[in-house]
């Protein structure tokens, strides 16, 4: 190799050296660096550049997309095939592993490649079940929340005029905003209030991985008010039964205090006793006692399905609640 291209391989050299210590820990900010957008991945090169300008000679250091197309020539960063909702019109950011130059482990986590996609996003519903070992269904989609703020909106009795359908408008999912595929399995972006997701924690599972995802006790919580986000009532229950043991009991008083959601409530109550979960001399069961007493001096208590969406056909009298 000529004397004249030593200058620029060292420098490359450098970036390499900078590019390794940017992505070799997760931290809360970014639970994942394993998986990155490009234009996240763009914004670190850039970020490397603009610390270590000097060193790198930024005149005549390649631009970050140049830089970005070396790192997957030598095999350091590697695409992923999915399959973007909008294949079509999508012209924007790409998926890809940051491997560096590991050869050991090329299989990829689901979790964590929706978790690199929106880094500040919390992994919830079916997904948060199979993490915990809540279910032995393997998930057909994944969810990831972005916390929207304000106040949730206080349903309405209100008859809704039902209009056609626009044939312009893309179809309603009732799962959220379809993101990307990777295989056959879906990946999905929802919008989920502040105020109803207290449970929210970073679980950092080695140096370079992570997750941003609901506790267990929330995401139990999350399958009596989100069942078909969940997998359905065959999930939900199996979730609650393999909870048995392991639900902290003041950690879930704490959310639905935090919630307040008088159907809730009620719900968790019903379903604490379906699954034999104890909560004998908690302050969880006098809370529930509690709440109890209160609809019992109340009036015109509707009656509410255990699962939103479900018909079930017994009633738990002293709730109000359809049971199974």
């Amino acid at each position: 190799m000529s004397k004249i291209n030593n200058p620029q391989m060292q420098r490359w050299e450098k970036f390499l050296g900078l590019f390794r210590e940017k992505v070799a820990r997760s931290s809360e900010d970014r639970p994942t660096v394993r998986y990155w957008r490009s234009t996240d991945l763009v914004g670190a090169i850039n970020d490397i550049k603009k610390e270590h300008g000097q060193e790198l000679v930024l005149s005549t250091f390649p631009a970050a997309k140049a830089a970005l197309e070396r790192l997957e020539k030598i095999g350091w960063i590697k695409l992923i095939p999915v399959v973007w909702r909008d294949a079509e019109e999508r012209t924007g950011p790409q998926l890809y592993r940051v491997s560096l130059d590991e050869r050991a482990d090329s299989s990829i986590d689901a979790l964590e490649l929706l978790q690199g996609n929106r880094s500040d996003g919390i992994i919830c519903y079916f997904g948060a079940l199979r993490f915990y070992e809540l279910t032995t269904q393997f998930p057909p989609f994944y969810h990831i929340a972005r916390l929207r703020s304000g106040a949730p909106p206080i349903p309405e009795n209100i008859p809704v005029e039902v209009k056609p359908p626009d044939p312009a408008k893309r179809l309603y999912n009732p799962l959220g905003t379809e993101v990307f595929t990777w295989g056959e399995t879906k990946f999905y972006e929802t919008r989920r209030y502040r105020s109803l997701i207290p449970g929210i924690q970073v679980r950092l599972i080695s140096a370079r991985s992570g997750l941003r995802i609901t506790t267990l006790e929330q995401s139990i919580l999350d399958t009596l008010s989100h069942p078909i986000h969940c997998g359905g009532d065959s999930v939900v229950f199996e979730a609650w039964e393999k909870a048995l043991d392991r639900v902290d009991s003041d950690r879930l008083l704490s959310y639905l205090e935090t919630i307040d959601s008088t159907d809730l409530w009620r719900r968790t109550a019903v379903m604490l006793k379906l699954t034999e979960i104890p909560t004998a001399g908690t302050r969880l069961a006098a809370a529930i006692e509690a709440k109890q007493k209160t609809l019992n001096d109340s009036s015109n208590i509707p009656e509410i399905n255990l699962l939103p969406g479900y018909e079930f056909g017994q009633l738990d009298g002293s709730w109000r609640v359809r049971v199974p």
